[in-house]
């Protein structure tokens, strides 16, 4: 790999490691995966991002998935999985449950600002929609 490639992948992999409490070899590897099966990189750091965040949930066990149904968050969250696209559904997790900027969002998925605000407004509308 180019030393540039080698240089993302140490970047990002620290990034996400400490985002979503993961080991950081685990992520490099994950990350260098999507890059040897010919994922751009935005692309590549948008499905790691996704399969981390599955797996975060796939963690918290059942009693806190069963609260979680209680206060309708869960029921919200798999519903918003299920019918955003995976862009627009990371942008919106970033955006709500980790509290990021859309400058931060930007600057990770390697869009533009704009760009970043337009599609969370149509997820949020698509959800608005979809939830009632």
């Amino acid at each position: 790999m180019e030393d540039e490639t080698l240089r993302w992948l140490d970047t990002t992999a620290g990034w996400l490691a400490s985002r979503f409490r993961t080991p950081k070899d685990e992520v490099y590897q994950m990350l260098a995966y999507q890059l040897a099966s010919g994922q751009p990189r935005k692309f590549a750091r948008l499905r790691v991002m996704r399969e981390l965040g599955q797996s975060e949930r796939a963690h918290q066990g059942p009693s806190v998935e069963r609260e979680a149904v209680e206060m309708g968050q869960s029921v919200a969250e798999l519903t918003a999985a299920e019918v955003l696209d995976e862009r627009s559904w990371l942008i919106v997790q970033l955006r709500v449950q980790h509290g990021y900027t859309v400058k931060q969002v930007a600057d990770q998925l390697g869009i533009s600002r704009q760009r970043v605000g337009q599609i969370y407004t149509q997820a949020i509308e698509r959800l608005r929609e979809e939830l009632g």
